[in-house]
C-alpha cells in the first residue's frame, strides 16, 4: 500500500460516517426490503389511476358522488376493481 492510500480502517470509518450522514438525512428513503412489495404498490397505483379515470364516465359513480357529496365515492363495481377484486 502506498502512503497516499487510506488504510482499511480509514475506509471503514469513512463508510460508516457516510452511512450515518445518509441515514440522518430526512429526505433519504431506503428501498423497500421486499421487491415484491414494491411491485404490489406499483400495481395498486396503476389500478387506481385506471379505475378513477373510468369513473368519470360511469353513471353509477356520478350518481353516488352527487347523492353523498363525496368526490371519491365509487360504485360497487369500481370499488371492487380499485380493491383488486
Amino acid at each position: 500500500m502506498s502512503d497516499d492510500e487510506p488504510s482499511n480502517r480509514q475506509r471503514r470509518k469513512a463508510a460508516r460516517a457516510g452511512a450515518h450522514k445518509l441515514k440522518s438525512d430526512p429526505a433519504w428513503k431506503p428501498l423497500p426490503s421486499d421487491p415484491m412489495e414494491k411491485l404490489r404498490e406499483l400495481d395498486q397505483q396503476t389500478r387506481d389511476a385506471r379505475v378513477y379515470a373510468e369513473t368519470n364516465q360511469c353513471e353509477a359513480c356520478r350518481a353516488l358522488r352527487e347523492s353523498t357529496a363525496d368526490e371519491t365515492a365509487l360504485c360497487e363495481t369500481h370499488l371492487a376493481e380499485a380493491m383488486g377484486f
